[in-house]
């Protein structure tokens, strides 16, 4: 996925290599980076405003969320220090099993 990135009335984002103000986003799943047209450097990630669906790492990398095992959705829940949009994804998932997330 590649588009031109616009950041609204601040002035636009610059490449910290080379300076050009030509940027685009990359999807790095689970992640979207923005990346210099110019030098094809990352810029930094940025903001996908979307629900994680799939694990991004561990046991059960890749595993969309609602197909996890109760067990392993409470223990993630109560033993890792999850914060963000993952946190999001599984508490709602919890919730969406009929319990109250830890």
């Amino acid at each position: 996925m590649q588009a031109t990135v616009q950041t609204g009335n601040e002035q636009p984002p610059s490449c910290n290599h080379c300076g050009s103000c030509d940027l685009f986003t990359r999807e790095k799943p689970p992640h979207l980076g923005l990346y210099c047209r110019a030098c094809d450097r990352w810029i930094r990630w940025v903001s996908q405003n979307r629900p994680i669906e799939l694990m991004p790492f561990g046991k059960h990398r890749g595993q969309a969320i609602k197909d996890l095992p109760d067990d392993y959705l409470n223990w993630i829940l109560e033993n890792v220090g999850l914060k963000g949009s993952l946190l999001r994804a599984l508490e709602a998932e919890y919730e969406r099993r009929g319990r109250v997330a830890a």
